[in-house]
């Protein structure tokens, strides 16, 4: 985008208010709409203004504010619809990346004045690259674009493309409602009395004649057209009602092949039950056997272990009556060295008292040998 003078002094207007907001410590309030319900974000997309939207964007950043990107409670116009309407896929571009920077969704199916919304906008446009755009941005943000809602003159996404006289935007209407399960409005009249099919008559589009043909036999859908129409793609509708009965018949064929396959699986199905009931009585049969081993072995191990009890008993008793045998014994030995030790006693005292005695006699005998010899 080439710059104008102009712009060129707006944006270096708008940065020198933003830099003095800052420099004053004072937040703008960039949500805050007029009295007409317009704000300065709205005004730089009506205006297509990239780089005031970027200056903008980066202002809120900075401050932690959240722009608002979809219709209020009080007022019905949004910066999507108006980027769309300007046909400018730039900007919308630039306000998917600050969406989902959000990870706010932008809401596509909202309605401004004259119930307008964004897809409407980017068909009367007849800009296929930006019917693309939000289609791709709708899938990654799983949810699903109406594609009959009307404006208020009645016209909606099908007639308006067709008036516009785009096969390709036709084209992708017919896929992407074929996707989503959606069926598209084929007959409705405008405000004007316009149809889909009398719109791509007037325009002498016959392959968009065409495609409606053959979407409106695929969906039987009666479409609404004059007969020589019909006479002209006679050949068409008898070829499409004979792929119709084929298909039928492929149908019918195939819903047979899949009951025999069906009764086939149920047939396997009840093989392998069994199969499993004769396998599952092995293993119990198996399972008890293993067990009334095991209740024998149990049984034996018992029994063995009793045996051994009753041995290791009766080695203790005959050890326990041997111990007081020895018991006794060592008591009998006991006593007798006793006994001996008593009498050693007394004839130890015996032998003192005999010596004592005959010690007695020696000095007294003594004595009298002395006594002798004086006289």
């Amino acid at each position: 985008m080439v710059l104008t003078y102009e712009d060129e002094k707006l944006i270096k207007k708008i940065k020198s208010i933003l830099k003095n907001s800052d420099k004053n410590k004072k937040i703008l309030h960039l949500n805050e709409r007029n009295f007409i319900g317009t704000n300065p974000f709205l005004i730089a997309v009506d205006n297509g203004n990239i780089e005031i939207i970027k200056l903008l964007i980066e202002y809120a950043n900075q401050h932690q504010i959240k722009l608002e990107l979809n219709n209020d409670s009080k007022h019905r116009t949004n910066p999507l619809t108006l980027a769309v309407y300007r046909d400018n896929i730039e900007i919308v571009k630039l306000l998917i990346e600050y969406a989902n920077q959000l990870k706010t969704r932008l809401e596509l199916n909202e309605k401004v004045p004259n119930n307008y919304y964004p897809l409407l906008w980017a068909v009367y446009r007849n800009n296929i690259e930006m019917v693309k755009l939000l289609m791709e941005y709708a899938h990654q943000r799983h949810f699903i674009l109406k594609l009959n809602e009307k404006n208020n003159n009645g016209n909606y996404p099908l007639l308006w493309t067709i008036s516009n006289n785009n096969i390709g935007i036709v084209k992708l209407l017919i896929d992407y409602a074929n996707q989503h399960q959606l069926i598209l409005e084929l007959n409705e009249e405008n405000n004007d009395g316009n149809y889909p099919a009398s719109k791509a008559f007037s325009n002498r589009n016959f392959e968009i004649i065409k495609l409606l043909l053959e979407y409106s036999l695929q969906h039987e859908i009666i479409l609404k057209c004059e007969e020589y129409i019909k006479d002209r793609f006679k050949d068409l509708i008898q070829n499409f009602e004979k792929e119709k009965e084929k298909k039928i018949e492929q149908e019918r064929l195939t819903r047979e092949q899949l009951e025999k396959l069906e009764l086939e699986k149920e047939g396997l199905e009840r093989e392998r039950i069994e199969r499993e009931r004769i396998e599952k009585e092995r293993l119990e049969k198996e399972k008890s056997e293993r067990e009334r081993l095991e209740e024998v072995k149990s049984l034996k191990n018992v029994t063995l272990e009793y045996k051994i009890n009753e041995i290791e008993r009766v080695v203790n008793e005959k050890l326990e009556r041997e111990r007081l045998n020895n018991e006794t014994l060592k008591n009998k030995i006991n006593e007798i060295e006793r006994i001996m030790n008593e009498k050693l006693k007394r004839m130890r005292l015996k032998n003192k008292t005999l010596e004592n005695k005959i010690n007695e006699m020696e000095r007294i005998i003594v004595i009298n040998l002395l006594n002798n010899k004086k006289h």
